[in-house]
């Protein structure tokens, strides 16, 4: 996938989240289906997967996370914190090691995570 591709997919899953917050009133984000999301998106990436593949699922999930978009390897993940309502969203931070795509160096990261359940399956990187 191009990175015009992945800039679209970007702006798609930004749009998803602002529209969940439009229109009236909506249910808060479901911690448990939450949970499960992050787990499902963060193995789908740890083995390989497309982000497309997450898109295809019913539900579908959307990660919104530069790294794999990048064609960064995860090599292992930790949920650090654990998700926690953050307005009508959760919120969680996840501990990454990584392996570069381009020189194959190997580092860790910790990231927070917005997480959405309703309309969709909407995980965002914070601070982007």
């Amino acid at each position: 996938m191009t990175r015009a591709s992945w800039a679209r997919l970007s702006r798609l899953a930004a749009g998803i989240v602002l529209l969940a917050g439009c229109g009236g009133p909506h249910a808060p984000a479901d911690s448990v289906a939450g949970a499960d999301a992050v787990r499902t998106a963060f193995e789908s990436w740890k083995n390989g997967d497309a982000p497309a593949t997450l898109q295809r699922q019913r539900p579908a999930i959307y990660l919104n996370e530069p790294e794999w978009l990048a064609g960064n390897k995860l090599l292992h993940f930790e949920i650090v914190e654990p998700l926690e309502p953050y307005g009508r969203q959760l919120r969680c931070a996840v501990k990454l090691s990584l392996e570069n795509a381009k020189n194959g160096s190997k580092y860790e990261k910790r990231v927070g995570y917005q997480v959405e359940t309703n309309p969709a399956f909407v995980i965002a990187r914070e601070g982007l």
